[in-house]
């Protein structure tokens, strides 16, 4: 597996189903979901933890239309896509910190 490295952004590990990157020190893991139920399509994006934030748990899912469009998606992430993700997830985070202690 080649390592695809970005400043602080590591595509750590791939296979078919799953990419992990490391934007640094932040673990992203991008996986491939479907629904039985709702013949749904997705991505879901997971941060186990942010250590700096206290913060941990994070999952934001991604619907497609179909199978293809999700997959296109999947292939075309980056560390370039990972690292703008974390950092937007980060400063939104560092909001709502703010507005709560106003």
């Amino acid at each position: 597996m080649k390592i695809v490295k970005n400043g602080d952004t590591t595509l750590v590990s791939e296979n078919e189903f799953t990419k992990i990157f490391n934007c640094n020190g932040v673990e992203l893991y991008i996986s491939k979901a479907y629904d039985d139920e709702s013949d749904r399509h997705f991505l879901v994006a997971s941060i186990p933890q942010i250590e700096e934030l206290g913060v941990g748990n994070i999952q934001q899912p991604i619907v497609y239309e179909n199978e293809e469009m999700r997959n296109n998606t999947f292939e075309s992430l980056d560390v370039v896509v990972a690292q703008k993700f974390v950092e937007d997830v980060i400063s939104e985070i560092k909001k709502q910190k703010e507005n709560a202690e106003k």
